[in-house]
């Protein structure tokens, strides 16, 4: 509800879109291009991201840290002030050492596929779903990821951050450049 008391509607259609299309299908290009620069530099993405991410962990860091001590007085003065020290040095660590931690990082991702996947086939197997070829190749399909990332350590530890970025990146500007041009053909009477 708004503060008038009138329901605010969400409405799913692409005409619902209050920007131009040339303007989103300039989005969509922007994260395009976005996309093949980090592609043509991953390990420099991959140590980007690394580094910003440790910067905005001492950030929160510092500012747990204050919060603690605003409250000394509280119960959770300790929780707080472990939370900041924590933040802080985690933050300290991944700044120094980008190589390091995006190995780690990396060793964490391959983990999850391997895992996750595994879980994905033996649902699958267990519960007797439906079209359960779908999730069993895509268990599968994770383990295998899950194993040439692990395999490849230290070195996928260099690349995979900074690639799964730009596929992120990449993405979502084909999903822009999709919805652009269904919106010009939507304007134009074609749909």
């Amino acid at each position: 509800m708004s503060s008038s008391g009138t329901q605010v509607v969400f409405r799913h259609a692409p005409s619902a879109l209050r920007a131009p299309w040339p303007w989103l299908l300039a989005l969509g290009l922007s994260l395009l291009a976005l996309s093949l620069v980090a592609l043509g530099h991953v390990v420099t993405t991959t140590l980007a991201t690394v580094i910003t991410y440790g910067t905005l962990l001492m950030a929160g860091g510092v500012l747990h840290l204050i919060g603690a001590f605003w409250a000394r007085d509280w119960s959770g003065f300790f929780l707080a002030l472990a939370a900041g020290v924590v933040a802080l040095v985690v933050g300290v660590i991944t700044v120094r050492h980008p190589a390091f931690v995006s190995e780690v990082l990396t060793g964490l991702v391959a983990a999850y596929f391997c895992v996750g996947g595994l879980i994905r086939v033996g649902v699958a197997v267990a519960l007797h779903l439906p079209d359960r070829v779908w999730l069993v190749s895509s268990g599968v399909l994770n383990v295998v990821m899950g194993l040439l990332i692990g395999a490849a350590l230290p070195n996928s530890g260099f690349w995979v951050i900074g690639l799964f970025l730009a596929v992120e990146l990449m993405s979502g500007g084909c999903f822009w450049i999709v919805l652009a041009l269904k919106l010009r053909r939507l304007k134009k009477g074609l749909v």
